[in-house]
């Protein structure tokens, strides 16, 4: 869904900065690099309808010297969507911000989108593995496997250009349902990841694909 004139405009005075906070486990350079492309290539979809879009990475978006886990709760809170770039490492705790992250998200969603059935995350599938935690596993999915075989190359396939487009359909239809809720992104500034992660109590047990239903 597009983002209307409207929408845009109360998500601003609402205290939204980003249409999408981009979450994903520092494993290598390029998943990095990845999550970069992820980023600009989202941004350039929401630009067809959204003025100057941003979408917060927290390897490019961070001044040197800043309260880095400060600005990253910031951020999150002041986000309408979580993207996040899943695959094993992003579910075990040696990557336990990833958990706080999802499980942070998933409890702004829950007051911003009452009497929806929309989710505020869109895990992106790395790779075709299992087991899945549950909290993943309730959330429909972007399948993108074939990424981490080729990383920026994938990047200039249709394929990724389609899942990104998917993205922000998916984002356009959760920022109007939260304008239609009039739920602010209040107390940003004093907002912190903090707490239990997501996955605290997931143990890897064989579990049988596909990962669940598609609707």
């Amino acid at each position: 869904m597009d983002i209307s004139e409207d929408t845009e405009r109360w998500l601003r005075t609402a205290g939204y900065q980003y249409y999408c906070f981009i979450s994903y486990p520092k494993i290598h350079g390029d998943i990095g690099k990845f999550a970069w492309r992820v980023k600009d290539a989202i941004q350039k979809q929401l630009a067809a309808t959204v003025h100057n879009p941003q979408v917060f990475l927290d390897n490019t978006d961070i001044p040197h010297g800043t309260d880095w886990e400060r600005m990253v709760s910031r951020s999150l809170c002041g986000s309408v969507v979580m993207v996040a770039l899943c695959l094993s490492a992003y579910y075990r705790s040696a990557h336990r911000w990833c958990g706080l992250e999802w499980a942070a998200m998933e409890k702004l969603g829950s007051k911003r989108l009452t009497g929806h059935t929309l989710r505020p995350i869109v895990p992106i599938m790395l790779r075709a593995e299992r087991p899945v935690p549950d909290a993943v596993l309730r959330t429909q999915y972007v399948e993108m496997t074939a990424a981490s075989l080729t990383w920026e190359k994938y990047c200039a396939t249709l394929e990724f250009k389609k899942s990104i487009r998917q993205i922000v359909d998916y984002i356009g239809d959760v920022a109007e349902a939260i304008a239609i809720n009039r739920v602010a992104a209040e107390n940003c500034p004093d907002f912190l990841v903090s707490g239990e992660s997501a996955f605290a109590d997931w143990r890897p047990l064989r579990q049988e694909f596909p990962l669940h239903v598609r609707q």
